[in-house]
């Protein structure tokens, strides 16, 4: 967050957010990511009501915006946090609404003929390159409502199934891109674990989530065998670490 970079800025007496980097350590690392176009909703990107300048986006009220998947989120005190409020599956009620939506493709990957040489140049720089995707679970909770998503594990799995085709075929998509690009590293980052479980349960993360993933891991390897594959979750997923470990994860982030 900017005010923590500014803090920690002035701590280390540097505009250099660099420099306050190396003070922590952690200099080194370099992300290069590829990223989606959505040109029908960046015509209609305003900047935020009562600023000039502000954060441009489809604007519903002066806290209220809307991305270019149709997820709504309110900012939220002072700018600290957003919070989810809609997503344009909340009320879809059959496979053929899922299958209907208009929900970005392989269409609307963000096309960069020089991806490979800005990769080449971090390295050259000594940088190790990282490029990442969302858990796809993370985003089809933000598509369907975190509620919907849970009940449709357990009783509407055809609807749960139809929207990780959709997702799975395009985050695989722009993970075999970047490897091809030549990243060091495919990071993977959502959380699927409370404080003291697997939120959907391991049993059925493994049953619907696993194949999915181990699909797509497979994809980057097959590309190129020595890609490293990271995958990121808060909470305690200490009943899935066994799986990380067999699926070919090289690193887990806690």
């Amino acid at each position: 967050h900017k005010e923590v970079m500014r803090m920690l800025m002035e701590h280390y007496h540097t505009h250099d957010w660099d420099e306050v980097l190396a003070e922590l350590g952690v200099e080194g690392w370099a992300s290069c990511g590829i990223g989606l176009q959505f040109p029908e909703w960046k015509a209609r990107c305003t900047p935020r009501p009562g600023t000039k300048n502000g954060q441009r986006a489809v604007w519903i009220d002066a806290d209220t915006h809307e991305d270019g998947w149709g997820v709504r989120h309110r900012i939220g005190a002072d700018g600290w946090y957003e919070e989810w409020i809609d997503g344009p599956l909340t009320q879809a009620q059959t496979v053929a609404d899922i299958v209907n939506c208009p929900l970005p493709t392989i269409d609307n990957i963000r096309h960069d003929a020089a991806y490979a040489n800005k990769v080449s140049a971090l390295k050259r720089q000594e940088k190790f390159v990282s490029g990442g995707i969302p858990n796809p679970y993370k985003m089809a909770w933000m598509l369907r409502g975190m509620d919907n998503v849970l009940a449709d594990y357990l009783i509407n799995r055809d609807m749960l199934e139809a929207l990780y085709d959709k997702l799975y075929a395009l985050y695989t998509e722009i993970a075999v891109r970047m490897t091809r690009g030549g990243v060091d590293m495919i990071t993977i980052t959502g959380d699927i674990a409370m404080q003291d479980r697997i939120i959907m349960g391991p049993d059925t993360w493994r049953a619907v989530d696993r194949p999915r993933l181990q699909a797509l891991l497979d994809a980057c390897r097959a590309e190129n065998p020595d890609i490293l594959l990271y995958i990121h979750s808060d909470g305690d997923v200490t009943d899935l670490m066994q799986d990380f470990v067999d699926m070919g994860f090289d690193v887990v982030n806690p």
